[in-house]
């Protein structure tokens, strides 16, 4: 069975951690072209990344360009943390991410269920999230809603209620980092429809972790260097038929330090032998 697009983080190949107010440690071009050299198939952009590409002159035109001479889609924009605020930060943030979708073509934007960590009702979600939706379907892209380990969604049940309230117009990225940190069950993975995944990111840990969620997120391993079911999620991933790009997402200061070439070998090195023995093993017949 053929693998899913095996695709590289924008947290993986920044150089960068989040939050820092350099957004990129190499310019657009290089990080292409070692996405590229190391053999992914495509990257996840983040929408301050547009911004300061545009920022630096570089029009669509141009970018498009060098992702198409590096063989490289872009196949989502991140990230929409503040979606649910009537703020006009937050308004121009999602104006940022759909005009960053639609110049490059990317199909979905990825948005946190209370990655703020507000503890909002999950209820005071859905007239946002609606909204959210209708703004997307304007701008031509998909909603993925990321589940996480802190915040007022405690469950991938919750998670896919939201969805549903959405009258399924968005959709689910699951991070096995997130899920495995918030202790998800499989028998929850299980009740996930294929199309109701837009995508997939995986990463290592250790556990146990003592450090707060939101701290222990920062320090991601590669994959295979810890203790997380990477096998294990990614053969159900393919026995369920998500197919959705597997975004390798390693957030670290370790992996940020690295040089940029060294950045994407070792992130899809590392994730590729799991993906390929997880699909070559499934056979659907």
């Amino acid at each position: 069975m053929t693998r899913p697009p095996l695709i590289c983080s924008s947290h993986t190949i920044s150089g960068v951690m989040p939050g820092d107010p350099a957004i990129a440690r190499d310019d657009f071009a290089a990080r292409a072209a070692a996405c590229a050299w190391a053999g992914f198939d495509g990257l996840c952009l983040h929408m301050r990344d547009y911004a300061l590409q545009t920022r630096l002159g570089a029009s669509p035109a141009a970018l498009r360009s060098i992702l198409e001479r590096n063989g490289l889609a872009v196949t989502s924009v991140e990230f929409l943390s503040d979606w649910a605020s009537p703020t006009e930060a937050a308004r121009a943030n999602t104006d940022l991410a759909f005009a960053a979708a639609r110049a490059l073509g990317a199909p979905v934007v990825n948005a946190g269920i209370d990655a703020l960590d507000t503890g909002a009702p999950l209820e005071t979600l859905v007239a946002p999230l609606r909204a959210l939706c209708d703004r997307a379907e304007e701008a031509g892209v998909r909603i993925a809603l990321e589940f996480v380990a802190w915040g007022s969604c405690g469950s991938l049940a919750e998670a896919m209620d939201l969805v549903a309230a959405s009258g399924g117009r968005c959709g689910l990225l699951l991070d096995l980092w997130h899920l495995a940190r918030a202790g998800v069950p499989d028998q929850a993975l299980d009740a996930v429809p294929p199309e109701a995944v837009l995508g997939l990111q995986i990463s290592d840990a250790r556990r146990p972790d003592p450090r707060p969620p939101r701290e222990a997120t920062l320090d991601r391993l590669f994959c295979g260097e810890g203790e997380l079911d990477l096998a294990g999620f990614l053969a159900r991933a393919a026995r369920l038929g998500w197919n959705a790009p597997v975004d390798v997402e390693i957030i670290s200061p370790r992996v940020a330090a690295l040089p940029v070439d060294l950045r994407a070998a070792h992130a899809y090195e590392t994730s590729l032998p799991f993906v390929n023995a997880a699909w070559s093993a499934y056979d659907p017949a």
